[in-house]
């Protein structure tokens, strides 16, 4: 993620598993001042729910999310099966859900990657070809 968010030229904040303390993002960005910005909480899921991308969107409909057909056009053009708010989501307890709660405003997508899309080492061209392509085009709408 560091490495897209340098060549894309925009922030990115990586959040190590296990922290001595709790951190709650949503306060940071509120803090911060950030909640005009668009956030995409991107992590893996360990789940076999058949996709290879799923987005959370929590409580918002789908047609309130900026750029949320844009992504899943992206995605086919990538071959890449993707979902909303698949049965096993479970993000309105994240960021996601959160963020929704504090600024009532779609501005953050939780973007769950399947395994071999994310581990480098494993699978390097699923990796290269697909993956950071296809978060290098997802980055580029939010830019623009």
């Amino acid at each position: 993620m560091k490495y897209l968010g340098e060549q894309n030229n925009v922030s990115t904040i990586i959040m190590a598993k296990f922290v001595p303390y709790k951190i709650l993002i949503s306060d940071w960005i509120y803090q911060n001042d950030l909640q005009r910005h668009y956030f995409l909480d991107i992590h893996g899921f360990s789940q076999n729910v058949g996709y290879d991308v799923c987005l959370g969107i929590g409580k918002f409909e789908e047609n309130n999310y900026p750029y949320l057909w844009e992504i899943r056009k992206i995605a086919k053009e990538y071959g890449l099966k993707i979902a909303v708010n698949h049965p096993k989501y479970c993000g309105i307890h994240g960021l996601t859900g959160r963020y929704q709660k504090m600024f009532k405003q779609p501005n953050v997508i939780q973007m769950e990657i399947k395994k071999e899309l994310r581990d480098f080492f494993n699978y390097p061209d699923k990796v290269c070809k697909k993956t950071i392509p296809f978060l290098t085009d997802v980055i580029a709408l939010y830019k623009n």
